[in-house]
């Protein structure tokens, strides 16, 4: 699991992470954190997470960032594709294995919460 999030502008984006950390040992995960990356950042994060997965069964990407529908910004203010992100995740170390990836933006004062599941 990778989760990547920005704090900029981001009020309790710290405790964002907090609370989906405490959750993640009843998932018996490691996540990688990547906080506070441009949007070329993330791609590559994400790109690397998924092309280091040979022992494990799935790869989950988690994003929590301002976004609009279809894209999220990293902290450079660059929209971030959500079909590229998925596209980053498809990498040949993750043949045959599930890929899911979730998001939870805030933009207009207004949250979003999306999921994106590839199945292997």
């Amino acid at each position: 699991m990778i989760v990547v999030y920005v704090t900029q502008d981001r009020d309790g984006a710290e405790e964002e992470w907090r609370s989906l950390s405490d959750s993640l040992p009843n998932f018996q995960v490691q996540p990688i954190r990547r906080p506070d990356l441009t949007a070329d950042e993330m791609l590559w994060a994400i790109r690397e997470a998924a092309t280091e997965t040979d022992d494990v069964s799935a790869l989950v990407v988690f994003i929590m960032a301002h976004g609009a529908t279809g894209i999220v910004w990293g902290r450079d203010d660059t929209p971030l594709r959500i079909q590229d992100i998925l596209l980053a995740m498809n990498e040949p170390a993750l043949n045959g294995k599930p890929k899911v990836s979730g998001s939870r933006t805030r933009s207009h004062d207004c949250d979003h919460a999306a999921v994106y599941f590839t199945p292997s």
